[in-house]
C-alpha cells in the first residue's frame, strides 16, 4: 500500500473530494433545470448523468478525480478523451463516454480544458 496506512489513504480521498465542489464538475446548466430534457428524467439520455441531480457516486469520484488531474497536469496534456480528435469507431465504456462528454463541456466553457 505505498507505505501508507488505509486510514491514511481514506484521508486523502476525502482531501480531494473536498478540493472538488459541485460547481467545479458542472456542465449543464439549461438541461437540468426545470423545463430542461433531463430535468425529472435522468435516464433520459446518458448526458442527463452529468446532472447534480442525477449523477452517480463512482461517477462523481471518477469526474473530480478528472478534475484534480487537469488542474495539476502543469505542462502535460491530455490524450483521452480528447476534444479535438474524432476517432474512428472504438468501443467505449460508459463512464468514458460519460467523460467524453463532460471534457467536451468544460472545452466549450473554457478553451483551457480542450487540450
Amino acid at each position: 500500500m505505498n507505505g501508507h496506512s488505509p486510514r491514511e489513504s481514506v484521508h486523502s480521498q476525502d482531501i480531494s473530494e473536498m478540493q472538488v465542489s459541485d460547481r467545479d464538475l458542472r456542465v449543464l446548466s439549461n438541461e437540468c433545470v426545470q423545463g430542461g430534457e433531463c430535468f425529472g428524467n435522468c435516464k433520459a439520455m446518458l448526458k442527463c448523468r452529468l446532472c447534480e441531480q442525477c449523477i452517480l457516486e463512482d461517477d462523481r469520484a471518477d469526474l473530480a478525480q478528472a478534475y484534480s488531474e487537469h488542474v495539476s497536469k502543469g505542462a502535460m496534456r491530455r490524450l483521452l478523451p480528447s476534444t479535438t480528435i474524432r476517432f474512428p469507431k472504438i468501443a467505449l465504456t460508459q463512464i468514458d463516454r460519460l467523460q467524453t462528454i463532460w471534457f467536451d463541456r468544460k472545452c466549450k466553457l473554457d478553451s483551457a480544458w480542450c487540450h
